[in-house]
């Protein structure tokens, strides 16, 4: 091996070596910074990072579409479209394609008056990449305090590793 041969070997895995020290600090940093091995950590992070896509927190089928529905919920009411995109497919999806600020702000809109808050997601039912899911939620009028109960019926379909919601009515 020639001599120029060597120095560009040994300068590759020099860049490597830098790169793989790298990540393993970082991941070391953060490890550290957080203290918190917890299931609850781990789904905050997935939820923060990786709306949508569950790794290891939410074990089963039904974990997960209760944690989507719970997800979309509370992203549609906080106008945070960019996780309602993620959480969305199909049709459904095709409702938020618009600009962001006009959408958040409608979404923002729809819920100045009433806040809704997911009891249960019950009657989940699994058919291979299909979904379909009913949440009991309770509606809060702002105003008066007045609260309602009713059941959104929510259709998903698996995408990737994750589950997005395709219809409610």
């Amino acid at each position: 091996m020639s001599t120029t041969a060597r120095r560009s070997r040994g300068s590759v895995l020099f860049v490597v070596g830098a790169l793989l020290a790298a990540v393993v600090s970082g991941l070391m940093i953060a490890r550290i910074a957080t203290r918190d091995p917890s299931a609850a950590a781990i789904e905050q992070a997935e939820a923060r990072y990786l709306p949508g896509f569950h790794f290891g927190a939410a074990s089963s089928d039904q974990e997960k579409i209760d944690a989507t529905i719970r997800r979309m919920l509370t992203a549609m009411q906080a106008g945070d479209v960019a996780t309602v995109r993620t959480l969305s497919c199909g049709e459904f999806a095709q409702a938020f394609a618009g600009p962001e600020p006009q959408i958040g702000d409608a979404m923002r809109q729809a819920y100045t008056a009433v806040s809704f808050a997911v009891a249960a997601v019950e009657n989940i039912r699994v058919s291979g990449d299909d979904a379909r899911a009913d949440a009991i939620e309770i509606a809060t009028q702002r105003d008066t305090g007045k609260k309602n109960r009713s059941v959104e019926q929510f259709v998903l379909q698996r995408h990737g590793y994750g589950w997005q919601v395709c219809d409610s009515h």
